[in-house]
């Protein structure tokens, strides 16, 4: 075993070095990666301009208008937003968004559909900046970043996707300040790599404002952000006396999520569900771990995530990146797995102590969770391999039967694996941007948005 292990490492080495000699070769592969991750996006993109208004987006744009009406416009539109603070929730940044922008009023469907194709393009790369700096080298950077949308829309069980993607009142709430949590964190990662003050002060300068952007939306998105920057301090904890620069993204974004948690709209939105008075916070550390163990079971039960981690850990411990510059100890291993336990836990506790054990039953809250576990779990996997290649000489000698247990294990969940990614969001979504589906179905909710805008005032309209 012992000559096999020599034997196959003396051949991985030689597959490396041909690889890092041959440019041609490097170009093929990154160019098939790129190509593999506009098949994965562009599909959101193109859907984005189908989008059109529902719910709650008629309500914030109707509030607003009548706000403006009363108060004139920028004054009505500040009044509108800072009496939801005070009635419904603490989400400041979103509702500035919501009331002072108003795409559809302003600009009619084109406004409209620009905002929600550049929500989409800007959590596309600002996810994809998020890991190209913790990569580092491009080729594994394009390679995990293929994975993780592949994780994040390409398996099955990823509809609910919809209400963050292609809900307006969603993408602002959620996604926007998602995307700008996660340039948060690469704003600290590179302060924390940065060596002229000039540029740290900068980047500081800017964090702080993306960091209260990203706490000002839903408090699960807050909860994440914090997680992964204090990770990050904890992580270069040996660092932070001389690079004091790289606490102010979390300061920010713990300033921002004091902010929106001690709203008043918070407690008075909670006071109106019917058990608020006997569901106290033990109740939510309780359901929270309960709800934590659930989505465990079924996230972990996908084969096809399952091999997607796995290639996760190969191509990290293939490639010899390092993730932590400095090296993972044993005692950073420990603070990265209470981390990558930690987050998804956080993220959940808001929406259980605010709906009183209601759950994640919304499909913008159920998708954030399984999201952020999602990325979560992809930051460990890179994480166990570096400490793994690092701390545990044996996994050099066993690693040839890891291999082989991941290629047995896909192809014997390769039927699965394929009935996933049919189910899958991206696949069923291009389907139907190919077929016409989306078009015709836009076509109808277009003709209502219509006879809506041509009715007088106080009419009534049946559709």
């Amino acid at each position: 075993m012992t000559f096999q292990g020599v034997q196959m490492r003396e051949i991985g080495e030689k597959i490396k070095n041909y690889y890092t000699q041959n440019k041609w070769i490097q170009y093929g592969v990154q160019l098939c990666l790129i190509l593999g991750i506009i098949m994965l996006v562009m599909p959101f993109v193109f859907g984005s301009g189908y989008t059109y208004l529902c719910e709650d987006d008629f309500s914030f744009e109707g509030g607003a208008l009548d706000a403006a009406e009363q108060y004139g416009q920028i004054r009505g539109a500040f009044h509108a937003a800072h009496r939801y603070y005070k009635q419904a929730q603490g989400t400041y940044f979103a509702n500035m968004v919501w009331h002072i922008v108003r795409p559809y009023i302003r600009w009619g469907m084109p406004g409209f559909h620009a905002m929600m194709i550049a929500n989409m393009i800007v959590f596309i790369l600002s996810l994809s900046a998020a890991v190209k700096t913790i990569g580092k080298e491009k080729t594994y950077s394009l390679s995990i970043i293929f994975l993780t949308f592949f994780a994040v829309w390409g398996i099955s069980d990823t509809f609910n996707l919809k209400e963050l993607l292609f809900w307006y009142t969603g993408t602002v709430n959620f996604t926007w300040v998602l995307s700008f949590s996660l340039l948060t964190l690469v704003l600290q990662l590179k302060i924390k790599e940065e060596t002229d003050k000039r540029k740290q002060w900068l980047m500081a300068g800017v964090s702080i404002i993306t960091a209260l952007i990203g706490s000002g939306g839903a408090l699960m998105i807050t909860a994440v952000q914090c997680a992964w920057l204090l990770m990050v301090l904890l992580l270069n904890y040996d660092e932070i006396k001389e690079k004091k620069l790289i606490t102010v993204p979390f300061l920010s974004a713990f300033v921002g999520a004091l902010w929106n948690t001690c709203a008043p709209g918070n407690f008075a939105r909670v006071g109106e569900i019917e058990n608020a008075q006997s569901y106290t916070v033990w109740n939510a550390i309780v359901d929270t771990w309960i709800n934590w163990k659930d989505y465990a079971v079924k996230l972990f039960g996908q084969p096809l995530l399952v091999f997607i981690l796995a290639l996760v850990f190969l191509i990290t411990f293939i490639s010899g990146i390092k993730v932590v510059s400095k090296g993972i100890s044993h005692i950073k291993m420990i603070v990265i797995v209470a981390g990558v336990v930690a987050t998804p836990y956080l993220t959940a506790f808001p929406v259980m102590l605010g709906y009183c054990g209601g759950g994640l039953h919304n499909m913008r809250t159920s998708a954030t969770y399984e999201l952020v576990t999602k990325l979560t779990f992809i930051f460990g996997m890179m994480c166990l391999a570096q400490w793994s290649r690092e701390n545990i000489k044996i996994i050099h000698k066993m690693f040839p039967v890891f291999v082989a247990a991941v290629i047995v294990f896909g192809l014997l969940n390769a039927k699965e694996i394929k009935t996933s990614v049919k189910e899958g969001y991206a696949y069923t979504l291009t389907k139907e941007l190919l077929n016409g589906t989306i078009r015709d179905v836009y076509k109808v909710r277009e003709a209502t948005l219509s006879r809506l805008d041509s009715a007088e005032n106080g009419e009534d309209v049946v559709i």
